[in-house]
């Protein structure tokens, strides 16, 4: 699914990360945003410089530990990345 058509079909309410925008990857029935996890950490070490730990431990904490409503992000990890991981 291409970034811009998931964009078009959100929720007027979804709650949108402008900087992990290369993670999308789909929606979900209720119009809620889905990012790809593993992206979102290549995000924080490309853009602000961080090692793999630190980018983890920004994102488990402050990411995907954040509740902002019904209409927060789901993120996920896509089969491919979880079964290198298994």
């Amino acid at each position: 699914m291409e970034k811009n058509s998931v964009l078009m079909e959100l929720d007027d309410d979804a709650i949108i990360y402008p900087e992990y925008d290369d993670a999308i990857i789909g929606k979900t029935t209720r119009g809620q945003v889905v990012y790809d996890a593993t992206k979102c950490m290549e995000i924080l070490m490309r853009d602000q410089g961080m090692s793999e730990d630190d980018a983890q431990e920004w994102f488990w904490y402050n990411v995907d530990g954040a509740y902002v409503g019904q209409m927060t992000p789901y993120f996920i990890f896509t089969k491919d990345e979880y079964t290198r991981n298994i």
